[in-house]
Parts: C-alpha cells; structure tokens; sequence
C-alpha cells in the first residue's frame, strides 16, 4: 500500500469565477429584482444545517463511530490512491490491488467518492469509483465498523461502460438509490437494500427515459450530480440551449414519484437567473443538501466594479427546494464579496454544502483559476451563506491570506471541495489544491476549521497529480 507516485497535470482549461448577489426570482413568472448590495431571497427557505451527521454520532462522515469527523481522499496519482485519515489519527492510504487483489493497480481508481451511511447502522460507509476508462466501471462499496471501513470484503459493482463513475450521488427517499454519473449521455441506478447491499442493476437514466426531448450529443448529462431527500440532480452542463452551445442544463428527478418525474432547467427556464450564452456551463458544478441546490456556471459573463464585462468570470445559482421543485433562485457573483471579477476565474467550479455558522445553510466554492495578484491560477475559495444569513459574512480564502503564507502561480487552490461536520457552529472546511506536477508544483488538502481564523492543517502534500486526473473529494454528508 501507498507507493509513491509520478506524472504530471497538464491540458487544465481555465475555467469561469463568481460572489454576490446579481439578482433574486421567483422560478414561475414574478419580476427579478435588479443589483443589490446583499442576497435576498424572495420566497423564505427554512434554514438548513448541512449534511445530517451519522445516526450514531454528532460527526459527519465518521467510519467509526467514535465521534470525530473522518476524511477520505482521491488522490489522482499514478496508480489511484485512496487516502483515509481517521479523526483519531489512524489513516490508510489504498491502491486497486488493496481491495480488489486479482486486478493490476488502476490511474482512475479514487476519481469519484461517496462517504454514507448505506445500511443505516450509525457509521459511514464508503463508496469509491474507479471510472475505468478501457476496462468500465467498478464501483467498491466499503462498510464502517467500530475498526473503521472494512477493507477485507468489499461489494463490487461492475458495469461496462468506460468512462462513467466520475460522479456519485445516493438518493435517500423512499428507498435508496445509488447513482452514478454514466458515459454516453446517461446515469446508472443501482437500489441500495436494508442491508446496504445493491440490488438488481444498472438502470439507465437519460432524459428520453424521462419524458424529456433527447438533446443533442455532446450535452454531458451527468457530468455532475447531487441528492436531496428523494431529488436527484443531474447537471449537463454541455448542452445547447436555444443555439447557444454549452450553455448546459440541469435536471431535478424526484424519486418519490411513480413513474419518476423529471424537470430540465437552463438559464432560459422563466425566474432563473441571467440567460444562456454559449459557454456558460450550467451545471458544471452541483451541490444540494436540506432544501438547497446551488449549481455552478463557471463560464458565465459577469461584469466587473466599474461595470466593464469580463468573459467566463462565472457565477452561482442558489436555488431553494419545495416539494421536490424549484421555489426560489438568486445570483451571486464577486461583486459583493471580497475579491476582483476577472475574465476566466473559474468561480463555481467547484461546489460544497458547508455551514458557515451555527444553524446557517452555506456553500463552499472554488475558483481554480483565480489570479492572486500576478499569479496565475493561484486558486481562491469562498464561504458563502445563503438566503438570509446576515449573522454570517463571507468568507474569502487564498494562499498568501488564509491558507498558505504566499501564493504561487498553477497552485490551483479549490479544485475540489468539500466540509466535515463535527458538531461545532460551523463545518470544517475540506480544500484540494490541484497543483501542477509538471511545473513542478505538487498538490495538496487542506483542512481549516470554524471560524477559519487559524492556519489550516496539510492533511496530504506532495502530491503528483497525473495527467487528465484529479484530487477527488466526497459530498459533505455521512
């Protein structure tokens, strides 16, 4: 276990960036509300906590059961790794060959992650893909215990379509439904028994068997997904809408109906946020927990303090839930929020449900390729509280201000994140620095707890991120 690691990250796109409010709705016809010096939501959203902690223990994920919040890591070194660190200071750091012995060692085991309790017996379980680009896809679902995951027997899933399982998502209700986004358009449900076990499956998920009009090639439907209570988000984030190109899509399935209901929502559904424009990427990023769905547009056009418009700087879309639907939706961007609105800063690339104070919904959000000052694609995250939050501020974090002591150019702080719960006012924050191996700038995790005043600690450093791979992270939750 835990060879190290060689290669390189190379052929990053840069992506958009995005905070503040640029406009609040209603999804249904009432009039937008023009610029605002904070976020306003038009209909009141309850006010969620984040992921539910396990049943056993006030932590989120906890393998264990002994209270702390754990961590689980893809590494996207070459061969895959897992890493694993307990709350009490144990870790485990897994290859293939360490769960699935007759298999070589894999690039693309870890790229996806899922920490939940599948079974309901109080400690999280593990879910981890291994999207097998050549040889398809095998999912290994580990079970927690009082000794932490069981490595010696876990249950595999294999299907025969390489390239799907770069995203994973568990639909609670009525019963559960693992999902895995799919290659070719689609998403593979497997129903998740009593006992935690999958049943019968895949079936396959696309917008035909859903009732809704095919879209084009090309459209990526399940690149992204998230969950909430028996809502299933899947993002699309390649679709054309209305002849704009990769403007993308998002579609809200709700299990709690039968047959399955489904809805398609762009930019262009009446009370969504802004329009769609080619590039804007829809959906590129998801992130959903107790009656929230923030959805990332990391190429969206947004203009800047003295008004100029700056292509792809990106922004989000908080959209609150009701019944299974869309109730409300508001904008944000940098504007209100500490930094710059710069062309090409990735903000909403990457998204996590994080709580920034006590009893307070928050998303977590990165933004790759954010300069700090002339470093390219340094990386920024922001904490953002939604709806009305007004006891909590944003919080804006970066190497050189917060994070590490200086900030350096490729480091890409925020190209994954995530957030452990672990009882106090706020979650602690989980953020992935991609770097740039062949640049020589190696990657890293970080984590930083509440109120995020203190140095973060390095959980993983050093890492060489192989080619086309990434540092994977799972959903808050457990």
């Amino acid at each position: 276990m835990g060879r190290a690691a060689t290669a390189g990250f190379a052929g990053r796109r840069r992506g958009p960036g995005v905070l503040g409010l640029a406009v609040a709705v209603v999804v249904g016809g009432c009039t937008t509300a023009g610029p605002a010096p904070a976020p306003v939501v038009t209909t009141p959203v309850a006010p969620a906590t984040s992921a539910a902690p396990t049943a056993r223990t006030g932590a989120a994920p906890d393998f264990d059961g002994d209270g702390g919040a754990d961590l689980v890591v893809g590494t996207g070194t070459r061969p895959g790794r897992v890493g694993i660190r307990y709350a009490n200071g144990a870790s485990a750091d897994l290859e293939r060959q360490d769960v699935d012995p007759a298999h070589a060692d894999s690039a693309d085991f870890g790229q996806a992650l899922l920490a939940r309790d599948l079974n309901g017996d109080g400690y999280t379980d593990l879910v981890i893909s291994d999207p097998g680009v050549e040889l398809g896809l095998t999912l290994f679902l580990l079970y927690g215990g009082p000794g932490g995951l069981d490595l010696a027997g876990p249950v595999t899933l294999t299907s025969d379509s390489p390239g799907a399982g770069h995203a994973l998502a568990l639909v609670a209700a009525p019963t559960p439904v693992l999902a895995v986004g799919g290659a070719n358009e689609a998403v593979l449900t497997w129903p998740i028994g009593e006992d935690g076990r999958p049943g019968a499956g895949p079936a396959t998920l696309d917008p035909s068997s859903l009732g809704l009009p095919a879209p084009a090639p090309g459209g990526r439907f399940g690149t992204s997904l998230a969950s909430d209570g028996s809502l299933l988000v899947v993002g699309a984030p390649g679709e054309t809408v209305n002849g704009a190109r990769q403007a993308g899509a998002v579609y809200l399935v709700d299990f709690a109906k039968d047959p399955l209901q489904a809805q398609r929502v762009t930019e262009d559904t009446p009370g969504v946020p802004d329009d769609a424009q080619a590039q804007d990427r829809f959906g590129a990023a998801l992130a959903a927990d107790d009656g929230w769905l923030v959805v990332g547009v990391p190429g969206e056009d947004r203009k800047d303090e003295s008004g100029h418009n700056q292509p792809r700087t990106g922004m989000i879309v908080g959209f609150g839930l009701s019944g299974g639907t869309i109730a409300s939706a508001q904008a944000y961007d940098q504007r209100w929020a500490p930094g710059t609105v710069e062309a090409g800063d990735g903000f909403g690339s990457s998204l996590a449900m994080a709580r920034p104070c006590k009893d307070t919904a928050g998303v977590l959000v990165g933004a790759w390729a954010e300069a700090v000052g002339a470093r390219a694609q340094a990386g920024a995250v922001w904490l953002v509280p939604l709806g009305d939050a007004a006891a909590c501020g944003y919080v804006r974090l970066h190497d050189g201000d917060g994070l590490a002591e200086r900030a350096r150019a490729g480091t890409a702080v925020g190209s994954a994140v995530s957030a452990l719960r672990v009882g106090a006012a706020g979650d602690t924050l989980v953020i992935a620095a991609q770097g740039d191996s062949e640049e020589g700038v190696p990657g890293r995790v970080l984590t930083l707890d509440y109120p995020y005043t203190d140095p973060p600690v390095e959980v993983l450093k050093d890492l060489a991120v192989a080619e086309e791979r990434t540092i994977a992270l799972s959903p808050p939750g457990g």
